[in-house]
């Protein structure tokens, strides 16, 4: 990340100020996503954000962020300790390399956890990232809040969850077979994806569910310079996300009448 002349700064204490008033508190499990570039050029690096998240959780906090990576489904070796995750951000990044992370053991869709709940969400190990019971499924059961550091509210990946356990339409499971390495010498696994169906060409838009949570005063947003804090309870999420598609399947696609077509005409 470049700083640009003119560029607005965020600071340590101006960020700890911000995440005060959105309602992260001491102790607090947070899972976040991040699009750093939006809030200005931070003062002291990117290390800046964890080190202000971690000090404010403190001991008892859990500080959580998506690690991707798509080489497994084209036959790479998956290490849950070595292996970068890919489109993340540079902060999600910084924090799977943090001394004392852990690592989800899913080898696509994995989590680098920091804290209270780091080792009970590395040991997980489900053929499905987001099924009830799987690290991500697990979010809102334990508590976590979800905030976006600058992060558009349609990069929610909780939504998944949401999609996988009412099961909609325009998805179908997809099995993946690899080398995976936990701690260990590398062995053959076998996991699984609820992916889209890319004939129906479903269009999920996660703004969706903000904006039903923003209208029941469930999602909390400050400004900060070129982007925006948000906040939420994951449970809170997790329950808009599956109300939604239990009364209405295609009520996350921004082309519902689209993938309504595609799938009469099978």
């Amino acid at each position: 990340m470049q700083e640009r002349p003119n560029m607005l700064r965020i600071e340590p204490l101006q960020l700890a100020k911000h995440l005060r008033e959105l309602g992260v508190e001491t102790g607090d499990h947070l899972f976040v996503h991040s699009e750093i570039t939006s809030l200005g050029w931070p003062v002291g690096g990117v290390g800046m954000y964890r080190d202000v998240l971690l000090d404010l959780l403190g001991p008892q906090g859990t500080l959580a962020v998506p690690t991707f990576t798509f080489g497994f489904c084209r036959g790479a070796l998956y290490d849950a300790d070595e292996t970068p995750s890919v489109g993340m951000g540079v902060l999600a990044e910084l924090i799977r390399k943090t001394p004392g992370a852990r690592r989800s053991r899913h080898p696509i869709q994995s989590m680098a956890v920091i804290g209270h709940y780091a080792e009970l969400l590395a040991a997980i190990d489900t053929p499905s990232a987001y099924a009830t019971g799987s690290a991500f499924g697990s979010l809102a059961h334990l508590g976590f809040k979800l905030l976006l550091l600058g992060a558009n509210p349609r990069s929610v990946s909780l939504v998944h969850h949401c999609e996988e356990v009412a099961g909609v339409p325009y998805r179908y499971w997809k099995a993946f077979t690899g080398l995976v390495r936990f701690e260990s010498q590398p062995r053959q696994a076998a996991y699984q994806m609820y992916v889209r169906d890319l004939a129906m060409d479903p269009d999920v838009n996660e703004t969706h569910i903000a904006d039903q949570l923003r209208a029941r005063a469930r999602w909390q947003e400050i400004s900060v310079n070129y982007g925006t804090l948000s906040l939420c309870a994951a449970a809170d999420y997790v329950q808009q996300g599956l109300m939604m598609l239990q009364a209405d399947a295609f009520s996350l696609l921004d082309n519902p009448e689209h993938v309504r077509l595609a799938l009469s005409t099978r």
